[in-house]
């Protein structure tokens, strides 16, 4: 449900969900109202109405969304009242807003994100900005298969046979420094790494073309997939909906770059942008390693821990 109509009231513990299923409203026991981009649990927007006791979301028949205590008393309020018959709507565009019968947008939480780039940037209370790949772009590269070539110098891969779910898989990890190509901000890259969640698919015909990809990308991408077999490449499983999550471990200092998840996707992803990278740098003392691909790599996968911590293709399990 995307939407609370006229008389419509959420619960607590009840949420709303935008069509794509990248984002969601939810009515917190904690008496908060917070709107949450799904993929990174990030909040977008809140009521600021923690603590109180607040049991219920109501889309009032006057126009008013309203938040209640049990006794039905008003703790927070959108101010909309007058305009009988309007409509809360959880768009895609990750805006939640209240229209009136004849569509005209009377509120909003002005939460606006553009899911059509390849990444959305994130920035954590030390100040660093990240980068990770945005769900439309986690979606249209589902018919892509992936293969070992898919490394250089400085990114390093690591391919792991697996079983999720009685089901063979095929892990393949990357940690390093990915180049953004064409040295544009928007497409994946930086100091950071990857978990994919894959399976062989024999017989599987290879794209021939990525009319997504900007035309250099894509005849680089088909061009290093031309001539492997069924052997050599796997493809996407989303949905098997694993539960990943990871973190970038200095292998001088032993402490955390930065971690990510845990999320529910076939592919997780986080780079740390090239200038807050140089900032890192300065912060460690210049305690990092010489190579960007000898980071550690600690990840899980449905809860199993294991850790890529040599620079040969290996990872082992982190004893529990």
């Amino acid at each position: 449900m995307d939407r609370l109509t006229s008389g419509g009231i959420l619960r607590t513990g009840e949420r709303l969900r935008s069509v794509t299923g990248w984002l969601e409203l939810v009515m917190q026991a904690d008496g908060n109202v917070v709107l949450y981009r799904i993929q990174n649990a990030v909040p977008l927007w809140a009521s600021n109405t923690f603590g109180q006791p607040i049991s219920r979301l109501v889309m009032q028949g006057d126009g008013n969304l309203v938040a209640q205590d049990a006794q039905g008393s008003p703790l927070w309020a959108s101010g909309t009242h007058g305009h009988p018959g309007a409509e809360l709507v959880l768009q895609n565009d990750g805006n939640l807003v209240i229209y009136d019968v004849a569509r005209n947008p009377l509120w909003a939480t002005n939460t606006l994100r553009n899911f059509n780039i390849p990444t959305m940037r994130t920035e954590d209370a030390r100040g660093y900005s990240y980068v990770e790949t945005s769900e439309r772009w986690k979606l249209l590269c589902q018919g892509l298969p992936c293969f070992t070539a898919l490394q250089w110098p400085g990114y390093a891969t690591a391919v792991i046979e697996d079983v999720i779910d009685g089901e063979p898989v095929v892990i393949q990890l990357w940690r390093g420094w990915c180049q953004k190509f064409l040295n544009n901000p928007v497409f994946p890259g930086g100091i950071g790494a990857e978990v994919g969640i894959y399976r062989r698919d024999p017989g599987r015909v290879l794209p021939a073309s990525l009319p997504f990809l900007p035309a250099p990308l894509g005849a680089f991408y088909t061009s290093a997939v031309a001539g492997l077999d069924d052997t050599q490449v796997w493809w996407p499983a989303p949905d098997l909906g694993t539960k990943l999550e990871f973190s970038l471990i200095n292998p001088v200092t032993m402490e955390t770059v930065f971690s990510v998840g845990p999320q529910r996707s076939y592919w997780l992803t986080r780079w740390m942008n090239e200038d807050s990278y140089l900032k890192y740098t300065a912060d460690q003392g210049f305690r990092i390693p010489i190579l960007p691909d000898a980071y550690i790599l600690e990840y899980r996968v449905n809860g199993r821990a294991r850790r890529w911590s040599s620079r040969v293709a290996r990872a082992d399990r982190v004893p529990a």
